[in-house]
């Protein structure tokens, strides 16, 4: 089965925040990519960056920073016009639990890895005061 390819989405420089943080615990990491959305870029050229980023013959995940956001609608309209849907989507709520989850289980397919990321990324939001029980 081949791995699944990674793509991060986001405002400002939070993907390649992520990609380099998530490197310094795992070390380097392949086919991962970050795309960052700057105030006043063209979404035309962010979606480009994006398509041509995508590995067509390859299952990819998308992890996108905020649900409703342009890197969010851009990557969901990439998704609606895709060939084969079954290779590609979308998950939102980017964080950093999730994306370790994710480039330790990449060579699960890619529901799978969606399912994974989705648990990591609700599983890593705790109040701590709450846990503890007060």
């Amino acid at each position: 089965m081949l791995t699944c390819k990674i793509i991060l989405l986001s405002h400002g420089e939070l993907a390649n925040a992520m990609l380099k943080t998530a490197e310094m615990i795992c070390g380097p990491i392949q086919d991962i990519s970050a795309i960052t959305l700057h105030q006043g870029m063209d979404l035309d050229q962010f979606k480009n960056s994006i398509l041509n980023t995508i590995v067509t013959d390859r299952p990819t995940i998308i992890l996108a920073d905020l649900m409703g956001g342009s890197p969010f609608l851009t990557a969901t309209s990439i998704y609606g016009s895709s060939n084969d849907p079954n290779q590609l989507n979308i998950v939102t709520g980017l964080n950093l639990g999730m994306l370790l989850e994710v480039v330790t289980n990449r060579d699960k397919s890619l529901t799978e890895l969606s399912q994974i990321a989705t648990a990591a990324g609700k599983g890593g939001i705790i109040d701590f005061r709450e846990k503890l029980g007060g």
